[in-house]
């Protein structure tokens, strides 16, 4: 994998992205950076997102790294983890990394598909495509991958949390996010209440994205199948935070708790799930029922998760995006979900 360091005399991005893309990947080294059809994509929020094109080519992206996110996201982990699940065909190749100036990211191949929309996660058909690349993404086999397998859930709790030590959110803020004055020493507080009260469950640790939000999501074109896109966060997890997670982000990003999954939706997607997962073969009552109370209880740590990620962007990042209602319909649906989850089940 190559690893460019360069600098570019010309502020503007545009002719920086066809540099760096004529630079990294080898197929595209014969074109002038001019001759790339360049387009910024919508709907990232942790990073700068590209599209670099020529005739007759697949097109790559071109991500730029988000602010400070490196204390964040591990880097190389990532790239690691990409390499891994393109090894398995479940994700295109990674072409290399880049520095310019001070500016850095990576580039990889583009996926042909249509991202789903929030409001189509709860769709039947839609909802079995899912369960099924999911179950597939989840076997993946860490062996010779160089990955840790050590689950990632609470460790980038703390991890972030840590990140925000120091960092001084103004009244408005806080009473928008609505955890007290001080959120860092509650959301180490809460991570060790949670992990502590679940490790009962002994939820099997898998390959997950960690990040199914719709925007991740692609329906490929002309078949009905899905993939999965942006694997930064990608990590050996508890199998509940992958579908739990998932069952959150049907609630977008501000987080309307009326669009959390039913009962019904939930054991649908179960019974999907582990139909695919053990090999076209049905699952149990016993199966479904305690994979159920496991996303329901991993949901309740995606939301802190998520929710300190955004308190962590609130304060660094240059994109534009409303990053205080982001954790407060974050936290706010944990204090719910936690407690709906430990009326209902008993760890």
């Amino acid at each position: 994998m190559l690893h460019l360091t360069a600098t570019f005399n010309n502020d503007a991005l545009e002719p920086k992205i066809g540099f760096i893309a004529t630079n990294v990947v080898p197929f595209l080294a014969k074109y002038d950076p001019s001759e790339l059809v360049i387009t910024q994509m919508s709907g990232g929020i942790s990073n700068f997102l590209f599209k670099a094109e020529a005739s007759d080519e697949h097109p790559v992206l071109v991500r730029i790294y988000g602010k400070n996110t490196d204390q964040i996201i591990d880097r190389e982990n990532e790239l690691k983890t990409i390499a891994a699940l393109a090894e398995q065909n479940l994700a295109k190749p990674i072409y290399g990394e880049w520095e310019l100036g001070d500016l850095k990211g990576c580039v990889y191949g583009w996926t042909y598909g249509v991202q789903i929309q929030t409001e189509e996660m709860k769709d039947r058909s839609v909802m079995d495509m899912i369960a099924k690349y999911m179950a597939k993404f989840n076997s993946l086999n860490p062996e010779g991958t160089g990955l840790s397998t050590s689950p990632a859930a609470f460790a980038a709790i703390r991890k972030w949390a840590n990140c925000c030590e120091g960092i001084q959110l103004d009244e408005k803020c806080l009473n928008a996010v609505g955890v007290g004055s001080d959120p860092v020493s509650w959301i180490l507080q809460e991570a060790d209440m949670l992990e502590g009260t679940f490790n009962n469950l002994n939820a099997p640790i898998v390959f997950c994205h960690n990040d199914l939000l719709a925007g991740n999501i692609l329906i490929l074109d002309g078949q009905k199948e899905v993939s999965f896109i942006d694997h930064e966060y990608g990590h050996f997890n508890y199998r509940g935070f992958e579908i739990g997670n998932h069952w959150a982000e049907m609630c977008g990003d501000f987080q309307d708790q009326s669009m959390y999954p039913d009962e019904d939706q939930q054991s649908y997607f179960i019974q999907r799930y582990l139909y695919y997962f053990n090999n076209d073969k049905e699952a149990s009552y016993e199966e479904i029922a305690n994979l159920i109370k496991e996303a329901n209880a991993y949901a309740v740590v995606s939301l802190l998760h998520w929710g300190t990620w955004g308190i962590f962007q609130e304060c660094n990042s240059k994109i534009e995006f409303n990053f205080v209602n982001f954790v407060a319909g974050r936290f706010s649906h944990y204090k719910t979900l936690k407690e709906k989850v430990f009326e209902k089940y008993d760890f």
